[in-house]
Parts: C-alpha cells; sequence; structure tokens
C-alpha cells in the first residue's frame, strides 16, 4: 500500500509565477537608483575623488613654455606673488555615478562632469598633475569600483527577485 499526498496549486500560481521576471527587472530600477547609486556614489567619493596631499612647485609641472604662458596670464590671480594656484575643489566634487534605466544597455558609468578633468586624470593628464600623484593608483582604484559594481548589482537583484516572489503570492 502506498501513501499519497496531494497537494493542490492555488488558482493564479502559474500565472503569477510567469510575472516574477518582468517584475523584479521592474524592482530593479528601483533598486539600482535607490540603493546602488547612492552607496557606489559614496565609495566613488571615498576611493577616487580625493586630491592627493602633495604640490609640486609650479616650474616642474609644465609640458611645454606654451602652457606655463597660459597658466600664468589665466589662472593665477592678477598680482599674486605666490604663484600657485588655489584648489577650488570643483574637479573632486564633480564625480557622479549615473545608472542606466535600459537594461539593454547595461551600464553605471562615473564620470567627472568638469571639462577640465581630462587634463587632470586620464590620456591627456599634464606632467604637473602626474607628478602631483592624481590618478595615482587609479587602475587599481577602478578595480575596486568594479568590484563594488558587481557585489551592490547582485544584492540588488537578489531582493529584486525576492520582492517580486513575495508579491506574486498576494
Amino acid at each position: 500500500m502506498r501513501t499519497t499526498i496531494k497537494a493542490t496549486l492555488p488558482r493564479n500560481f502559474l500565472s503569477n509565477a510567469g510575472a516574477i521576471p518582468a517584475a523584479a527587472q521592474k524592482r530593479l530600477r528601483v533598486e539600482l537608483k535607490t540603493y546602488v547609486q547612492p552607496a557606489l556614489q559614496k565609495d566613488v567619493d571615498r576611493v577616487i575623488a580625493p586630491y592627493p596631499a602633495q604640490r609640486v612647485p609650479w616650474g616642474n609641472g609644465f609640458g611645454t613654455d606654451k602652457s606655463r604662458r597660459w597658466y600664468f596670464a589665466n589662472m593665477v590671480g592678477k598680482g599674486s606673488r605666490s604663484g600657485h594656484y588655489q584648489r577650488t575643489g570643483a574637479i573632486k566634487d564633480s564625480w557622479v555615478v549615473l545608472v542606466n534605466p535600459v537594461f539593454a544597455d547595461n551600464t553605471i558609468a562615473i564620470r567627472n562632469l568638469r571639462p577640465e578633468s581630462i587634463y587632470v586624470y586620464g590620456p591627456r593628464q599634464i606632467p604637473g598633475h602626474k607628478k602631483t600623484g592624481f590618478a595615482k593608483d587609479f587602475p587599481e582604484k577602478m578595480k575596486f569600483i568594479n568590484g563594488r559594481i558587481e557585489v551592490l548589482s547582485s544584492e540588488a537583484w537578489l531582493r529584486s527577485v525576492q520582492y517580486a516572489v513575495q508579491n506574486a503570492r498576494k
């Protein structure tokens, strides 16, 4: 003799289960904006944005005589005896994390919105900024940020699926 136990699925079980992927994706958009983006912005502000402490005397930082002349004509206050540009914090404060809401694109971008940042970071960096220590260890810092993107996005996806499953039961 066998013992048989029959269970009856709720009436809308299959139709509700079919809605889980779409509901999870919809919730993921919310999670990316409310959880991933702010957490990643804090990481970027802590790891990438800070200025180096070291300053290099002006004479060591110019790639050409033309760039030195432009600097003193445009960046140093008239009548300044120190010859040093005073940091405003504008580049440091201009790092933003942008999450693309279109899943097909699948991007999270980290940008500095200041146009002059191209001379501080990246392939157009001027020698003085390199000597000062701007963008030092930048590849390692970006590797850390990419790891954080994976962790934060995975956590957001897990929460999104759990949310969708819980709402499918209702």
